[in-house]
């Protein structure tokens, strides 16, 4: 519970967070998809008028975890990153955004938190593994991401999220979102081994979790994408 109440800073106002996570939506997460938009969106919602507010109740703040607050943090940090990167967004130009030492504190407090993934068994410590090797993927730290997603890999197995005896336990929603988890991280982690020449961590005969839904993604044309790109990726294992 400390190391939560650690994590509750609130240096950004939820409208510039909002300008991130909807660049975050737009131009990273087509390729790196891993969460239910809407669901996400809501939770953070809640978070900047439920949690921030009452940091120091009990019953807010365990409502998220670190591992989800942490994730939700990296959005905003690869979404800002995303916004800047390149030529300057002139939608934006007059916008007084948060200077990058703001930032870095935010990238601290991931830092600290991704050490107590080993002991979590919540489907967001996989995602904030995800996201965090995303991050330093998009920094040229190629030998921290390889780690990082190779873990990522790894705790989805740990939890048993590629095994529908152990995914069916949970509720619908969380199955799904499970799901999706598992498919992108397993995808990524192929994907990797081979442009890297290596073998992958795991084998897929070991898999028997079924595709998510995507029932609350509306681009039908994304969906074939990526249900097709899963299917091809089933090929090379």
């Amino acid at each position: 519970m400390y190391l939560l109440k650690c994590i509750l800073i609130n240096m950004i106002p939820e409208k510039e967070a909002t300008v991130y996570t909807d660049i975050f939506f737009q131009k990273v997460h087509p390729s790196y998809f891993v969460f239910n938009e809407i669901r996400f969106r809501e939770r953070q919602h809640k978070f900047f008028t439920s949690v921030l507010p009452n940091a120091g109740v009990t019953g807010q703040a365990q409502d998220f975890t670190t591992e989800e607050i942490c994730s939700m943090y990296l959005v905003w940090i690869l979404g800002r990153n995303s916004l800047f990167a390149g030529v300057p967004n002139e939608a934006f130009a007059d916008y007084d955004f948060v200077p990058e030492s703001v930032m870095d504190h935010y990238l601290n407090l991931v830092k600290i938190c991704l050490s107590g993934y080993v002991f979590s068994s919540t489907v967001h410590s996989v995602r904030l593994l995800y996201l965090a090797g995303l991050y330093h993927e998009t920094k040229k730290k190629r030998k921290i991401s390889w780690l990082l997603f190779s873990n990522c890999t790894l705790k989805s197995v740990s939890l048993g999220f590629h095994q529908t005896s152990v995914v069916r336990q949970f509720d619908p929603d969380v199955q799904e979102e499970i799901k999706v988890v598992w498919w992108s991280s397993f995808r990524l982690q192929v994907n990797n081994c081979a442009m890297l020449g290596k073998l992958p961590n795991f084998s897929l005969h070991e898999v028997d979790i079924g595709l998510p839904k995507l029932d609350f993604v509306e681009d039908e044309l994304f969906k074939e994408v990526y249900f097709k790109s899963v299917h091809m990726m089933k090929q090379i294992t």
